[in-house]
Formats: structure tokens, C-alpha cells, sequence
């Protein structure tokens, strides 16, 4: 198995933190910039997608509109290009 293969098989519902976490093992300047590139409202929408997902998943009623699922979309577009771009530099 792959290194990259063998650190991804533990992570799941990645929150910001443990998305950080995970950037970090690979190489922790990306970590620190993709920290301050995400702070506010790309860190609240990862956060946000996690929490509504495990409330989801125990049942409870989140109420989330389509256009706050579209949002959130949109900002993890947004830091999946940040972490392409840190990749590929």
C-alpha cells in the first residue's frame, strides 16, 4: 500500500482540523498556509458540511436549504483548488 494510500484510509468526515492534520503529515508549511487561506467562511462551510452530515446520519432534522448546500459546495471547490494548487507547487 501507498503512503498516500495508507494515511487516507483513516480519515474520515474530514472537519477543517483534521483536514489540516492530514495536509500537515505531508508537509506542514502547506498546513500553516492552507490555514490562513481558509480561515472564515471556507473553514465554517467544511465544518458545517460535517456537523449537518453526522446529525444526518443520527437522525436528527437539519433544515439545510439547497441554497446553503450550494455555498457550501461552492467553498469546498474552493479549497480543493488551494490544495491542487499546493500539490502541483
Amino acid at each position: 500500500m501507498s503512503f498516500v494510500s495508507s494515511r487516507l484510509k483513516d480519515y474520515h468526515n474530514l472537519n477543517m482540523e483534521r483536514l489540516l492534520t492530514l495536509v500537515g503529515i505531508f508537509n506542514p508549511d502547506w498546513r500553516e498556509k492552507l490555514k490562513l487561506e481558509t480561515e472564515g467562511v471556507l473553514k465554517d462551510s467544511i465544518d458545517s458540511i460535517v456537523a449537518n452530515r453526522n446529525k444526518i446520519a443520527h437522525g436528527e432534522n437539519v433544515g439545510v436549504t439547497y441554497i446553503r448546500m450550494k455555498e457550501w459546495y461552492d467553498s469546498v471547490i474552493k479549497v480543493l483548488e488551494l490544495l491542487e494548487r499546493q500539490c502541483a507547487s
